[in-house]
């Protein structure tokens, strides 16, 4: 019975200890909270990013040309027992299913994730230049050939 109780207890020390470190995590992501816009030659592209709970954030990004609103993604950056993910669904990419990508670096100003196994990009990084601006960036290899796309955005008012 002793067993049991020491068991019990050092599960839920374990337990706590991970929602604390991963409450951290997000915790630490939370810069990216707002709304952000870049002005293409097609439109302007916001991303929305809101706070859900402790262990999620979710995000929109969308274009709007012309008075019309286009979903381009949505973003799911969770964390849970098996670690912290950033999880996009592109509508036009994966037959418009979920992509998990895997919290590889994690600074205050700095995050990013990766997918080794993905076609492309296999890394996302955000990091933060100002208060106000920040670089969302997609990286990896395509036809053996090292690619990278940056996306500079502003704090929309």
């Amino acid at each position: 019975m002793k067993a049991i109780y020491i068991m019990a207890l050092l599960a839920s020390i374990l337990i706590g200890s991970w929602a604390i470190q991963t409450k951290g995590d997000i915790k630490k992501m939370e810069w990216v909270l707002g709304k952000w816009e870049r002005q293409t030659s097609k439109g302007v592209v916001y991303e929305h990013w809101t706070k859900l709970s402790e262990f999620q954030l979710d995000a929109k990004n969308y274009m709007v040309r012309d008075g019309k609103t286009t979903v381009l993604e949505t973003i799911q950056l969770i964390s849970n027992t098996e670690g912290v993910f950033f999880i996009p669904t592109v509508g036009n990419q994966n037959n418009a299913q979920p992509v998990k990508f895997t919290l590889n670096k994690l600074s205050d100003i700095r995050f990013e994730f990766v997918n080794e196994q993905h076609d492309f990009p296999q890394y996302i990084t955000y990091h933060k230049v100002g208060s106000d601006s920040l670089v969302a960036e997609i990286s990896g290899t395509i036809n053996g050939k090292k690619q990278r796309r940056q996306f500079k955005m502003k704090k929309s008012r």
